[in-house]
Order: C-alpha cells, then structure tokens, then sequence
C-alpha cells in the first residue's frame, strides 16, 4: 500500500528539476532482470530437469560394485547332533556388475571363506576334513534380453526420451527467458507511460490554476458571467484528483519494475525509450515449424511416443539366455585353495534360459493406458500449439499495423487538441468563446494526451510481442 507521504514525495519529485537523475532504457531493465530477478533464477533452476533425466537414464548402465565382508561365530546345535561344537567363519566377497544398451548384463564374482572349527568326533572320523578349511570361488555370468527388453530395445528408447527431455528444457529455458524479457519490456513501458501521464496531469492541473486567475481577472472587471469560477473550479478540482491518482500509479508501477529488477532507485528516473513511434519492421515468411514453442510440443510428443513403445516392449514376457562360468578352489590353507581356484582345474559351466511373465497383469495394463494417454494428450497439446501459431502470427501482423497507426494517430490528435487549446484561449480572453466551451477543450486535450501516451507504450509492446511470437526477441 502507498502511503500519502509517498505520493507527496512523487508529486514534488516530478515537478521540480533534480541534479541527480537515474536514467533507464530498455535495454538496461533486461540486463538487471536476467541477471539480478527470481524470475531468472527460477528458469535456470528450472533447466536443470533435463540434465536430471538424462543421468537417470544413463545410470541404468552405471558399473555397480559391491563389495562386503563378515565374521561369524557359530555354537549353535542341530536335530541330527552332526555339527562342531564351534565354526569361526570369516566371509568376504566383491562383484562387478555392467548392462549395456544391448539388452546384455555382465556380471562378475570373487568369493573367499575361510573356517576355522573345533571338529565334532563324528565327522573328524567319518571325513578327511581339517580343523581349518577355506574356499575360493569366482564366476562370469551374461545375461541377455531376448523378448521383453529386445536386445535393449526399451532401454534405448529410454534413452531417446532423456535426450529429447535435455533438448525440450534447453529450448523451455530460452522461451521462459524471452518471455521474461517481454515482461520486463511490458513493466518499463508501463512506468514510462504511468510517469509520462503524471506529468501531464500536473501540467494539466497547472493549466487549470492559470485559468483560474484569469476567470477571477475577467470577473474584478464584470466581464464573467454566471457560474464561471465554480465551473473553473470544479474541473480543476478534478484535475488535482487525477494528480493524485496518476501519483499512486506511477508510484505502483515503479515499485513493481524495482521488484523484478531486484533494485532500488536512488533518485528519480528518466526513462529514455529511443525513438518512439519507429517505423513498422519488414517482416518475412517464418517457419513456424523452427519456432521455439512449437518444437517444445513436437518433442514432448516425440517423446510420449517412444515412451509407449518402450513400455509396451517391457510389458513382453521376459524371455533371457543366461551363460556362466565359475571356478573354485578348496584346501585346508588359504594360500593352496587359490591356488586351485585360479588353476581353474575345477570349472562349472551353465547354459540356459529363463522365463518370466504375469498372465493378466493389471499392472502391465494400468501402464500401457497410462502410456497411450500422455501420447494422445501431448499428441492434441501439438496440434493446439501448432493452430495458435499460425493464428498469434497473423493477429499478431494486423495488432502491430493497428497500433502503429493508433499512435501516429494518437499524435496528431494531441497536436491539433493543443493547437485548439492555444487558438480558444485567446478567444476566451477576448471574449468571444464561452468558458464551457475552452473547459470542454481543455479535457479533450487532456485526454487525448494520455492516450497518445499510452498508444505509444502499447505499440513498443505489440513490437515486442511480435519478436517474441516470431523467436526474435531471445536467440
């Protein structure tokens, strides 16, 4: 809320001349709000999705390591009775495991046992088995996809996805900024056309104030006639409301663009908008296929496409062809047990296949549907993206000719109303026009020099919509 005090600040502010002004253009509104605003902030936070999804799928094929180690202390008895009265058994173990895009996963295995025991009589007699025992063993072990998972089929649609996922953020994070940059434009122009009409409406309440004397000079003389000085009066108390009113505004508008600017003006502001009314651009064919927007679209359905591909793929039935190869080694010493694991003079070596399926799985199906929707919704989203531009550029092309005649319009207009204002005062003086008629003219003046202002605000802002629209405002 502004405060009154605040708006007597702004009222002298602007009508007096100060040593120290801060001069804003455009051009440094953007360079504080991309470096300095939440906004900025939040869109490069924002870009990082895309790196976020593209490690997810790429940690599908991380190189896992487990390792662990253990000590067991055994005393406990059994039914049979056939068990030492004690086992110390110290375990370690280490493994590789790698999938490739291919469907394919290696795994490798080193385990080491090491016992020592206080024998049962029993099984000291009845076995050659020493107190002290240890066992070495280590396998090789591929895995291949064969049906669900086609050699990597769904896996490499995933990453497909991750890829357009990187590429759809990089493109949101440019057309969030543009769109930044056409907010930031929108919020200096709004200021420059909230302090421009305060400074018409003080010249206007000024304006009112000299008539005033004049209508008194006129009546210490008999030539007013009745109700003049109240009809005077009434519209210049009008005029100093509108001061007030156009105060606040300006007021508003300014805290606003200090707020996105993440700034604070030190002294009073001069804007310097360039030229203001610039010639209309020439304008070219664009391929709204290239556009930014549409491309966002095009690849979340691209995207939603070959995740359904990928989970119908994983909805198949798993069908793999496993291959392993082990060697162990066992001996009463450590060192004679690795020595025969790694003779391999005891291999084992395994073929086969497994199969695994869910017969009619809910799950399976809840998936697919929820798969087929996201593409038929992204699917829609690309055609709707697709028709508004094609309709933005064209409303676009005919909002920037009717703004740009507006505000050349709008010029003229202020100037012929001043033109009008000058020729009617020297009427008045002389007594040849009545004061209802000057008044009437002063508050179409007055009108038509706030919408001139704001004509010219709102073509700077078509201009820049239309570079937005057509990529041009951001590359």
């Amino acid at each position: 809320m502004v405060s009154a005090k605040a708006v007597c600040i702004a009222l002298v502010t602007l009508s007096l001349p100060l040593a120290a002004e801060e001069v804003l253009r455009p051009q440094n509104v953007v360079d504080a709000v991309l470096a300095k605003s939440y906004d900025a902030a939040e869109i490069a936070l924002r870009a990082q999705s895309g790196y976020v999804s593209m490690e997810k799928a790429l940690g599908n094929f991380d190189l896992k390591i487990r390792a662990k180690a253990g000590y067991e202390y055994d005393e406990s008895e059994a039914l049979t009775g056939l068990t030492n009265p004690i086992d110390k058994t110290l375990t370690s173990e280490m493994s590789f495991e790698k999938a490739t895009s291919f469907g394919s996963t290696f795994e490798i295995l080193y385990r080491h046992e090491a016992q020592a025991s206080t024998l049962n009589p029993i099984i000291a007699a009845a076995s050659t088995r020493a107190p002290t025992a240890a066992l070495d063993t280590a396998y090789i072990q591929w895995r291949q996809n064969l049906w669900g998972n086609f050699f990597g089929y769904a896996d490499r649609l995933d990453l497909s996805v991750a890829r357009g996922e990187l590429k759809q953020s990089d493109l949101k994070k440019q057309e969030e900024t543009e769109d930044l940059v056409l907010k930031s434009l929108r919020f200096f122009w709004d200021a420059y056309v909230a302090q421009t009409q305060l400074q018409d409406a003080i010249t206007a309440r000024t304006q009112y104030k000299n008539l005033i004397g004049v209508v008194q000079r006129r009546g210490r003389f008999g030539l007013d006639k009745g109700g003049e000085y109240a009809q005077v009066m009434a519209d210049f108390t009008d005029a100093d409301n509108k001061v007030k009113t156009a105060s606040y505004e300006y007021l508003n508008k300014l805290k606003e663009l200090e707020i996105l600017m993440q700034t604070n003006f030190a002294a009073d502001v001069k804007f310097e908008p360039g030229e203001l009314v610039p010639p209309l651009p020439k304008l070219g064919p664009v391929e709204t296929e290239k556009l930014r927007r549409l491309q966002v679209a095009q690849t979340a359905f691209e995207n939603s496409k070959a995740h359904e591909r990928s989970v119908d793929s994983r909805n198949s039935p798993g069908l793999d062809i496993i291959a392993r190869a082990a060697s162990t080694g066992v001996d009463e010493k450590a060192g004679t047990s690795y020595s025969e694991f790694v003779s391999g003079n005891k291999p084992t070596y395994f073929v086969g296949v497994e199969f695994t399926t869910a017969f009619d799985s809910s799950e399976r199906r809840a998936a697919m549907a929820e798969a087929r929707v996201r593409a038929g919704t992204e699917g829609t989203a690309l055609n709707r993206v697709r028709s508004d531009v094609t309709k933005n550029l064209a409303l676009l092309d005919q909002r920037l000719a009717e703004a740009f005649a507006v505000a050349n319009g709008s010029i003229e207009a202020e100037k012929y109303r001043s033109r009008t204002v000058r020729e009617q005062e020297v009427e008045y003086r002389q007594g040849r026009l009545p004061l209802r008629d000057l008044l009437q003219t002063y508050r179409l003046f007055f009108d038509s020099q706030s919408k001139k202002v704001r004509a010219i605000g709102d073509y700077h802002i078509a201009l820049n919509e239309m570079a937005a629209e057509r990529d041009e405002l951001v590359k």
